[in-house]
Order: structure tokens, then C-alpha cells, then sequence
């Protein structure tokens, strides 16, 4: 009965062990853009899905829900999620925007920060470093400004 017992442990641990690929094959890997507003997340989410899916404006909060995309990457499906920008809200329904990126980010598999590199540092992205399963990308790096000293929203993510 011992022996029995002892097998059917060590099959329950290898079960655990690959319990996460599994679910990847069959759910897909969880990947959400994140930043603060106007940092470049939907533009990011049009260029990797190859048309424009998620209006780009540059009126900041524009991006209110989440909105969900999968692609296929050698067979896994990629879960692609951009959310609301991460600044203090203006409104009840920003408030709740940003609740649901919050969430989005505990549920995440890899979160992609996008950050505007020609802006100052938000406070919010001190509180995330060191997460081994962020990436930072930095965007608009090699935008010109324009003579009214904006950036242009034409210029985006490079291939």
C-alpha cells in the first residue's frame, strides 16, 4: 500500500510540474501592455497584430477596458492585452479602467511596460522593478518633435 501511495504521489508532482504548460497550450500566454497614458500600448498592439485593431489618439485615456487579441507564435497562442494607462484617475470610470489593468497585471503570464522615453519616469513603474516576468520597452526613443514641440503620432514602434 506504501509503494501505491508513493507512485501515485510522484505522479500527482510530475502533474504539477508541467500543470502551467498545459494550461499555455490550451489558454495561451497572458501577456499584457501596460503603462502610463500616451506611452505607445495600443500603437504596440496594432503594429504586433499587423492592422489597426484599437483606436490611437493622442488624447490621454482614450483606453478604458482591456481589450483582448491572440495571435499564433509557433503553435502557442499569445494573449495580447492592452490596457488602461496607469495615472491617477480623473473620473469613476477611469478609476475602474485602471482597477481592471491592475487586475490584468495579476493575472498576467508576461507583462510588457511600455514606457514613452522621452517623458519623465512615472511614479508607478518604481513599484514594479526587479519582476523577472516584465519587460520594459522603451518607445518613441527616435521621434522628432514636431515644430509645436509635440510628438508625432505617426511615429511609433519600429519593425
Amino acid at each position: 500500500m506504501r509503494a501505491r501511495l508513493d507512485s501515485v504521489r510522484e505522479e500527482i508532482a510530475a502533474l504539477l510540474a508541467t500543470a502551467d504548460q498545459g494550461r499555455i497550450l490550451r489558454e495561451g500566454v497572458r501577456v499584457v501592455i501596460y503603462g502610463a497614458t500616451n506611452a505607445g500600448k495600443s500603437s504596440l498592439l496594432n503594429r504586433l497584430l499587423g492592422y489597426d485593431r484599437v483606436i490611437v489618439s493622442e488624447t490621454h485615456g482614450t483606453t478604458r477596458d482591456a481589450i483582448e487579441e491572440t495571435v499564433n507564435l509557433d503553435g502557442v497562442p499569445i494573449r495580447l492585452l492592452d490596457t488602461a494607462g496607469l495615472r491617477a484617475p480623473t473620473s469613476e470610470l477611469e478609476r475602474e479602467g485602471i482597477a481592471r489593468t491592475e487586475k490584468s497585471l495579476r493575472l498576467a503570464d508576461l507583462r510588457l511596460r511600455i514606457a514613452d522615453r522621452n517623458a519623465p519616469k512615472p511614479r508607478h513603474f518604481d513599484e514594479r522593478t526587479g519582476d523577472s516576468n516584465e519587460i520594459v520597452v522603451l518607445n518613441k526613443a527616435i521621434c522628432p518633435k514636431t515644430v509645436t514641440g509635440k510628438i508625432s503620432m505617426r511615429c511609433g514602434f519600429r519593425a
